[in-house]
């Protein structure tokens, strides 16, 4: 199998403490993927969330770079 073949999952873990950079960041990652406020509130909690499964590695490396 290539290494472009590989399917890859997203998955978030907030580790950051509640600050307003840390508030502003899930704010954007709201309006880009289009969350209601329930997933919004999974996405601030202390356990690791899907975001994406069985992507590719090239837009796994996309949805990376915008929760970096």
């Amino acid at each position: 199998m290539k290494q472009d073949e590989i399917e890859y999952g997203l998955i978030y873990h907030n580790i950051c403490p509640r600050t307003r950079e840390s508030e502003m960041l899930l704010e954007r990652v709201r309006q880009r993927f289009g969350l209601d406020s329930r997933g919004l509130k999974l996405m601030a909690g202390a356990a690791p969330v899907l975001v994406k499964r069985l992507v590719q590695r090239s837009e796994a490396s996309y949805l990376k770079d915008i929760f970096d």
